[in-house]
């Protein structure tokens, strides 16, 4: 019988593969600032460029596993669309380690997409696990990481004298690494708590 705490294995393992290309490209890096560059550029510089963004693109990967066991094995329709929403920001995650900074538009439109998606994914999958009382702390604890994350790309970042977005685009992360860490812990720890309902 399928585990649900392969799904918690999968979201553990986004984090660790994801955080640590992070910061070894930005170890790689001396010229990265905090505060006047985006986490993007170190994709188009020798030295930071193959960690970053195969990181990226194998983290992505990773999400959309992740997304599509969340579809598979829940039968609540709200948190399928949550799935669903996981599922495409992993490709997004995919597309902005694919098509770097140097190409443009197609990255800027990936890198959107992502910080969107994983944004309304959160609340969507928060309010799937209220309605269907799998567990009110991880439902009330997506809703608030994805407002959290919306607030994030709402704050005057310029108005303290950061001009680049690195720190936006760490903090948006992390509100979703957050979530798939409670959720995480909560699945390998519960396993069977979170076997598909079928009533």
């Amino acid at each position: 019988m399928f585990s649900t705490r392969i799904i918690g294995y999968i979201g553990l393992s986004i984090i660790i593969v994801s955080y640590a290309c992070i910061f070894i490209a930005i170890l790689n890096a001396p010229w990265f600032s905090w505060t006047s560059n985006a986490l993007s550029d170190l994709g188009v510089h020798e030295g930071s460029a193959l960690i970053f963004n195969g990181g990226l693109i194998a983290s992505g990967i990773l999400l959309t596993i992740f997304a599509f066991l969340i579809f598979r094995f829940w039968i609540n329709i709200v948190e399928k669309i949550g799935g669903v929403l996981i599922f495409l920001s992993g490709i997004a995650l995919i597309g902005i380690g694919v098509f770097t900074e140097e190409i443009g538009d197609v990255h800027m439109f990936f890198a959107i997409m992502f910080f969107v998606l994983i944004s309304f994914s959160l609340m969507v999958l928060g309010f799937g696990f209220i309605l269907n009382k799998r567990d009110k702390k991880l439902g009330y604890g997506g809703i608030i990481c994805g407002l959290f994350n919306i607030f994030i790309w709402a704050f005057p970042w310029g108005s303290i004298g950061i001009v680049g977005v690195a720190i936006p685009e760490f903090l948006s992360s992390l509100s979703g690494v957050l979530w798939i860490a409670m959720f995480s812990h909560k699945v390998i720890r519960l396993n069977n708590t979170f076997r598909k309902r079928s009533d």
